[in-house]
């Protein structure tokens, strides 16, 4: 079941599950306030896990920032190649990222 604050459009601490009123029923368009579960999970390990934290960083400071989405699929599929922890070692996971938003917060990791 559903947290009651899910009848809003977002949850007053701007976080859970967006939904939308699509005519008698409502449909789920978010996760954590990401596209996705699979966008929200690389986002939460690149986030707080110190090691990939700093690979990031590391990677900011080198090269600058993230020019493309397809920038850091790339990045992020060859650190974690067949997916993060979570993914259960399924790579295809990674089709549901939302590669922008991950381009979009990795390059605020330096602002």
């Amino acid at each position: 079941m559903l947290p009651s604050c899910m009848s809003e459009m977002l949850c007053p601490n701007g976080q859970g599950v967006n939904i939308a009123e699509n005519s008698e029923r409502k449909t789920i368009m978010s996760y954590q306030g990401w596209a996705n579960y699979e966008t929200w999970n690389v986002a939460l390990w690149f986030g707080n896990d110190e090691p990939l934290y700093r690979t990031v960083i590391d990677r900011l400071r080198e090269d600058g920032k993230f020019k493309t989405g397809e920038d850091v699929a790339q990045f992020v599929i060859e650190l974690l190649p067949t997916g993060t922890p979570d993914f259960d070692e399924n790579p295809a996971r990674y089709l549901k990222v939302k590669w922008g938003e991950i381009k979009r917060a990795f390059n605020k990791f330096m602002d």
